[in-house]
């Protein structure tokens, strides 16, 4: 798996309207301190993680925890197109619509003109080509998951979203974050390699790995065995 550093929050405006609003390039789990005080609180029953009312507020407003500001887009505004997007913004959408979206592996054309997508993909115009790239590599299907069809926006929650890291599994915003949701911190200096990091694998370290993978084709799509095949030969012949 993959963490775009997005995450989706659901929480209600101060009309108490429930919305999903998505936020790429930051968040308020783009720590691990906050991802920790999550499991602190314990997450939700779908293994969200609990947000504050004046949490959803401040990012409503355009505040994220570390003080930045920044836009706020409404779906319709920004399905019209955004002019120089930042690399940091949120958009909120309509917390029933999002819901009643399919979730799961779907026909990659009806995609496009799908909100949640669109604002994962970050535009219009850039979820058609991802699109078109996706049919070109995958074929006509692809995945987009999401959590909201079994979320009660009663709760202020959020969720990280990932790139499926299974073949055509798609965008991903439904892991816990307990599990392959959860965060991996990245050092603030660069870190020096260190002599002796990697071991060398031994012949019977490859005999088991292929054997693992000849198992896991007994329950990989037809359409995928390619991709493991080349992983098998691969470990067979370096």
């Amino acid at each position: 798996m993959v963490y775009c550093y997005s995450e989706e929050d659901v929480g209600k405006t101060p009309q108490r309207k429930p919305v999903v609003i998505a936020v790429h390039g930051s968040g308020i789990f783009s720590s691990p301190e906050r991802i920790e005080k999550a499991y602190e609180d314990n997450l939700t029953p779908n293994r969200a993680g609990k947000l504050s009312d004046t949490e959803i507020k401040d990012l409503l407003g355009g505040r994220l925890p570390d003080g930045a500001q920044i836009p706020i887009y409404s779906f319709s505004d920004f399905k019209k197109g955004i002019k120089e997007l930042p690399r940091q913004y949120a958009v909120v959408l309509d917390f029933a619509d999002a819901a009643q979206k399919k979730s799961g592996y779907q026909n990659a054309d009806s995609l496009t003109d799908n909100p949640l997508f669109i604002v994962r993909a970050g535009g219009v115009e850039e979820g058609v080509s991802y699109i078109k790239r996706v049919k070109e590599k995958y074929g006509e299907n692809y995945g987009n998951l999401h959590p909201f069809n079994n979320t009660d926006p009663v709760q202020p929650r959020g969720y990280l979203l990932f790139l499926g890291g299974i073949y055509d599994y798609g965008l991903d915003g439904n892991n816990n974050l307990d599990s392959n949701g959860s965060f991996v911190g990245v050092a603030a200096e660069p870190q020096v390699a260190r002599e002796n990091l990697v071991q060398a694998y031994t012949p019977e370290d490859v005999e088991k790995a292929v054997a693992e993978l000849k198992a896991l084709s007994l329950v990989v799509r037809p359409d995928a065995m390619q991709s493991l095949d080349v992983l098998v030969r691969n470990l067979q012949t370096n």
